[in-house]
């Protein structure tokens, strides 16, 4: 069966997240009632002490209710479990032992340099554009060179918040390389729309990089925290596959599954 390109939203957040607001039920009928085929609940992992959701995830109780979804949305819908880590590289030992667990999808994410979260005030205040997003990116370029995961979150993750956008070419090609090198995907997120940002994660520059570098597949997400948001602006990111020719894919047990699409 083709499936459509826009059917698979891989980066979703349910009450399992500390910052999230709707149950995997009900952001499993919403899903259904989009149309949409394929989901992945990403739930937030952070160790940053500073975080809200330190140790907030609980892998027994999120394997417990992704298999009642599935027993009660059989045959409507593919649901897949994932998790979002942050800054992997700085929590080498945690990574490693949730790696053990038998998750279909893991992302990797920057949230934090430091003890500082990104769109914190502290950042936005008190640090220029171009040095807040030289230090994010260098972070970024670790957690790739570290690896052990199979999408890179929202690259360009800053401009959500600082409401501008800065890419070192340099770095942000020795990024991609490194990403490629590793096998990491490098995922489409929405989420930059909905919090009033022109473009979609990653810019327009970024995708064309990647391809250069020799990337070409990619995941799909909305990085939804609320029912309402699944599936959102996935117009858009499927004019960005079909513009830059890329191969959506979605996981399960950590193996990529090309999605097939049409243009028209």
């Amino acid at each position: 069966m083709v499936e459509n390109y826009l059917s698979a939203d891989l980066h979703l957040h349910s009450t399992y997240s500390c910052d999230a607001k709707s149950t995997i039920d009900e952001m499993c009928q919403t899903a259904i009632e989009r149309g949409l085929q394929v989901i992945c609940f990403t739930e937030h992992v952070d160790w940053n002490p500073t975080d809200d959701g330190l140790d907030y995830y609980h892998y027994d109780g999120h394997t417990w209710a992704i298999e009642s979804a599935r027993e009660k949305f059989d045959g409507q819908l593919h649901i897949l479990q994932g998790i979002e880590f942050s800054e992997p590289h700085v929590y080498p030992k945690q990574f490693e032992q949730l790696m053990q667990k038998g998750f279909d999808f893991v992302l990797g994410s920057i949230h934090y340099l430091g003890d500082s979260w990104v769109g914190g005030k502290e950042m936005l205040q008190n640090c220029p554009v171009e040095q807040a997003y030289e230090m994010y990116y260098r972070e970024v370029l670790k957690a790739v060179q570290f690896g052990g995961f199979d999408s890179l979150a929202h690259i360009d993750f800053p401009k959500r918040y600082l409401g501008a956008n800065f890419e070192p070419l340099g770095l942000m090609e020795e990024i991609l390389h490194e990403l490629v090198k590793n096998r990491i995907l490098l995922e489409i997120n929405s989420s930059a729309i909905r919090r009033g940002y022109p473009e979609l994660h990653p810019s327009d520059t970024i995708l064309d990089l990647y391809l250069k570098c020799g990337g070409r597949r990619v995941t799909t997400g909305s990085d939804s925290h609320k029912r309402e948001q699944i599936g959102s602006h996935f117009d858009l990111i499927g004019g960005k596959i079909s513009e830059f020719n890329l191969q959506p894919v979605y996981f399960r047990n950590r193996q990529a599954i090309e999605i097939e699409w049409c243009k028209e």
